[in-house]
């Protein structure tokens, strides 16, 4: 038997997801180690193992494929502990990442917060000045070497960096996505000079206009690279020496699997939620949804991301906390709600609030017993009745529901309220923290929810599906067979994916030849390095994208346009046309300036491969009697019932077709769902399950 493997490293839970020939799913859950997070990878599988009933040894040995989703990236910048960067710029151009173009201070602020100037703060920079060289070295921005590379000047800055405990070196050059020479000679000696210093260049990074965003993306590579590559070497060392034979594959935050000796570093940072997106993409197409919502509550965060007519939406400027990058990924928006997000008390206001802090895994919520002292939403579920104490992670690991009463107890105490008042207050701030955050990529953004449906995953998201639904009027829910580890299967059945872009400012007309030399350039690469992944042309998606704007607007416009492999004359005289109906469709009648004149300015072509086929079958569907599920009753709190005698199911023995009423509880070996009065809920073939609300 020959497996698939998909490993998510979580900031909570570590997740591991295995397929067999028939497409059958095997599951593992353990809490994420974070002194070795490669020790939480090899606990997941062994569960997954053990459910197989052979040794890790022998899963990992018949292992075909092994995709890995990874944090380490993002947490290096989230908690400020990546590398000691040095940077070498062009002379005159220090202090650009420091200016930051003036951004920095409102990056990621509402509307609101940005009223209040004297509140807002630039983020510490992640390279300080003294750690800056500058370069005599300069190209025009059509490609003309003005002042040439002055070598001296590179390696005595090179040198002086290394002393100062440089553990990494950014090369920002200006224009270079125009001209890489002077960037690609500069690496050549640093790597002649440090042959194991992690160095990398912009035109290698980011090869694209923007000097701001184009410089602070290629810091954030050298910040998080030699963590980045020093983990993935210790966890493919560890894989090797349990079995593993294929090459490791790595998750990028723009939905692609690649092999992980070939990823940026800075591919990496917030790839985390993009495997639940691409297990939404792939169950979305084989359960016949184009338009989905995908929410993933894990233990820290609450994800969100949009599939629209069966496609992924992308950023193509993300945010990294308050830095402005143009690294493309997947348009992902995330809170700090999760099964370990903390409450808490105003002592002054005597308000209740929830977030964003989390417990993590470590010490973890107050029921785990770990010695985590403040109250969370795992502990406010257990409160509350929804989680069986006994039975959480599949019987795996017992809480201590005394903790979590403890723990609220000092809360109410403040607030001058019972624990189950601030438990279930707190649960219905967290519903509508999540429903906001959908509302703003929803309706906000002009999308019609009606038209959409929700998939709900990870191991704390059935818990509040039901009821951030209601809040957005949406009657129907899916929650997936495999939800709590969502995203792992999605590194498992993830394709090759590789997004290339190629900068070529023009001013529209362009002719064919410049189509077809730009595009084609791409689309041999994006083809070579698919095939090398194993992907069969027949089993091939490739698109194509360009950047264009009206003459002297600052931002583009990414409009996608027909893959041909030769452009004709017609297809280039089209591309104004097809532009004009492109900015009249984003913005309104009577926003396209076409007299202004049109510009291309980058040309970006995305591919995937399928290497292994997913196509589960569905099972029969049995009789909508659920009763060969039961598993008995407990107290559980519903919302204008108070605490109820609900019915529990075991899901394991549902079949395909059972139906159940709420109010209700199932429970999962890794999660459980939350039925409430006037919901029910129905397993498919799959034994997916569809929350549907029985009132008008």
């Amino acid at each position: 038997m020959h497996y698939k493997i998909g490993v998510d490293t979580g900031g909570t839970f570590t997740d591991a997801v295995v397929l067999d020939e028939a497409g059958s799913i095997t599951t593992g859950k353990h809490l994420t180690t974070y002194h070795d997070f490669s020790e939480g990878v090899g606990l997941s599988l062994a569960v997954a193992a053990e459910k197989l009933s052979i040794s890790l040894e022998q899963l990992l040995g018949n292992c075909v494929a092994f995709a890995y989703g990874t944090t380490i990236g993002t947490n290096a910048i989230a908690t400020r502990s990546g590398a000691k960067v040095g940077m070498l710029t062009t002379k005159g151009a220090r202090d650009t990442i420091h200016i930051a173009r003036g951004l920095s201070r409102w990056t990621g602020l509402s509307e609101a917060e940005t009223k209040h100037m004297a509140t807002t703060i630039k983020p510490a920079p992640l390279v300080p000045k003294t750690l800056i060289r500058e370069i005599r070295e300069r190209v025009d921005y059509a490609g003309s070497e003005v002042v040439p590379l002055n070598e001296d000047d590179v390696r005595k800055s090179v040198t002086e960096l290394v002393e100062q405990g440089a553990e990494s070196i950014a090369i920002c050059f200006l224009w270079s996505f125009v001209d890489n020479g002077h960037e690609l000679r500069t690496k050549e000696i640093v790597q002649e000079l440090y042959p194991d210093l992690y160095s990398c260049t912009s035109c290698e990074v980011v090869p694209l206009e923007g000097e701001y965003e184009r410089f602070i993306t290629t810091v954030l590579d050298a910040y998080v690279g030699p963590a980045t590559l020093g983990y993935m070497k210790s966890v493919s060392g560890f894989l090797r020496e349990k079995g593993l034979k294929p090459r490791l594959l790595l998750m990028k935050a723009d939905g692609g699997i690649a092999y992980s000796d070939s990823v940026l570093p800075v591919a990496t940072v917030h790839s985390g939620p993009a495997g639940g997106v691409k297990a939404t993409q792939t169950f979305g197409r084989i359960l016949g949804y184009d338009n989905i919502i995908s929410t993933d509550v894990g233990g820290t965060t609450f994800d969100v991301s949009l599939v629209t007519n069966g496609k992924e939406t992308f950023n193509r400027e993300p945010r990294i906390e308050k830095f402005s990058t143009l690294y493309p990924t997947l348009d992902i928006v995330s809170i700090g709600a999760g099964g370990g997000t903390i409450v808490h008390a105003d002592q002054e206001l005597k308000t209740l609030h929830v977030g964003p802090q989390s417990a993590g895994s470590n010490p973890g919520p107050a029921c785990y017993g770990f010695g985590g002292e403040q109250p969370t939403m795992t502990d406010a579920a257990v409160i509350l009745g929804y989680i069986n104490p006994e039975y959480f992670n599949g019987g795996r690991m017992a809480l201590q529901p005394e903790r979590s009463r403890e723990a609220f107890n000092r809360v109410a105490a403040v607030l001058d309220m019972d624990v189950v008042e601030v438990a279930q207050g707190a649960y219905e701030i967290i519903n509508s923290h999540m429903s906001d955050l959908i509302m703003g990529m929803t309706v906000r953004r002009g999308v019609d929810i009606g038209n959409y449906v929700i998939f709900s995953f990870g191991g704390a998201g059935p818990v509040h599906v039901a009821y951030m639904g209601a809040a957005l009027g949406a009657r129907k829910a899916i929650i997936p067979a495999s939800s709590s580890v969502y995203s792992a299967l999605g590194l498992a059945t993830s394709p090759i994916g590789h997004t290339y872009i190629k900068y070529d400012y023009r001013t529209l007309p362009v002719t064919a030849q410049v189509l077809n030399d730009n595009i084609g350039e791409l689309h041999q690469r994006v083809k070579r390095e698919l095939a090398e992944g194993g992907a069969h042309p027949g089993n091939m998606d490739i698109q194509v994208s360009l950047d264009m704007k009206y003459l002297l607007q600052i931002n583009t416009v990414n409009m996608t346009i027909p893959l041909k492999e030769e452009y004709t004359e017609e297809d280039a005289a089209g591309l104004g046309g097809l532009f004009d109906r492109a900015y009249t469709d984003l913005y309104g009648a009577g926003a396209a300036y076409p007299e202004a004149g049109r510009v291309i300015s980058s040309y970006m072509i995305k591919g995937e491969g399928l290497v292994h086929d997913f196509a589960p079958s569905p099972a029969p569907m049995a009789r909508k009697d659920s009763g060969g599920g039961a598993k008995g009753s407990r107290q559980a709190y519903f919302k204008g019932a108070g605490f109820v005698e609900t019915p529990l199911f075991d899901f394991a023995k549902l079949q395909p077709g059972n139906e159940v009423n709420g109010p209700a509880i199932i429970e999962a070996d890794e999660t459980t769902i939350v039925v409430p009065p006037g919901y029910d809920a129905a397993l498919d073939g799959f034994k997916n399950i569809e929350l549907v609300s029985t009132e008008g």
